[in-house]
């Protein structure tokens, strides 16, 4: 009886492949996570695929999301969690929902009152090279973490800092996304109305005083890249969807001439 029983388990066990995608909405970082770096989130998301806790399609949404699979000692997924990467004081360019404005906020104020604010992110009709339209839309999520890699400081010429980790994608005066660390000061950055802004120094420096870094992600189909660019210290960068899809569409020109 025994042998019988075994037999059926086993013809009637599916794999996690036939089962819907549980992944199906981006969970905030307050939510059942702690603090990793993103190679470790990557990691994570690479280890669970491999033993089978999460399927292909499950894998997939999560690099969209940026974020990484929470399974238990038996493999059972119980939630998943962004990584994440502005420095915490990064002015962002945000729509203040009470006030009715458009401003700057510091990153980690803005993920503290995420639903306050909405982010302002290029116009993807009317925004082109030398041209910036904006508009704004709702915090799909946001994340925070401790990053114990250094930050990349990119210094431009007219005195601001823009302070990301080695993964963030910037947004090349070129009108190419490239990751932080490939940017290099002949690259040049845009401003919030879309004009060259020279660089002076790239550097480097570690998060000091237990900070962590922040991202967002905009509440906009993936597939709009160019409503994925936002805005920090009025420089164009790419959002947390951006990072999360950068590795297969570096140095890709999204902006029309």
């Amino acid at each position: 009886m025994t042998r019988y029983i075994a037999i059926f388990l086993c013809l009637f066990s599916f794999p996690v492949s036939l089962f819907a995608n549980r992944i199906n909405t981006p969970v905030n970082s307050a939510v059942r996570c702690v603090n990793i770096s993103e190679e470790q989130c990557k990691a994570k998301r690479s280890r669970a695929l491999a033993r089978g806790w999460i399927d292909q399609e499950e894998y997939n949404t999560l690099v969209s999301y940026g974020a990484y699979p929470v399974c238990d000692e038996d493999g059972a997924l119980q939630a998943w969690c962004p990584c994440g990467c502005f420095h915490p004081d990064s002015k962002i360019s945000v729509y203040d929902i009470s006030r009715g404005l458009t401003t700057q906020m510091n990153a980690f104020s803005i993920m503290e009152n995420y639903r306050d604010y909405k982010l302002v992110h290029l116009d993807e009709a009317l925004s082109k090279t030398g041209s910036f339209e904006h508009a704004s839309s709702p915090i799909k999520m946001s994340t925070h973490g401790v990053e114990t890699v250094p930050l990349i400081i990119i210094q431009t010429k007219d005195g601001r800092e823009l302070k990301v980790t080695t993964r963030h994608p910037v947004l090349t005066a070129r009108g190419e996304m490239i990751l932080a660390s490939e940017f290099k000061k002949e690259d040049g950055l845009l401003d919030f109305y879309g004009k060259k802004v020279d660089i002076a120094s790239i550097t480097s420096s570690l998060l000091k005083n237990n900070k962590e870094v922040v991202n967002f992600m905009v509440d906009k189909e993936l597939s709009h890249k160019l409503e994925h660019v936002i805005f920090a210290e009025n420089l164009a960068v790419g959002d947390l969807g951006w990072q999360s899809s950068l590795e297969d569409e570096q140095n890709q020109v999204i902006l029309r001439q």
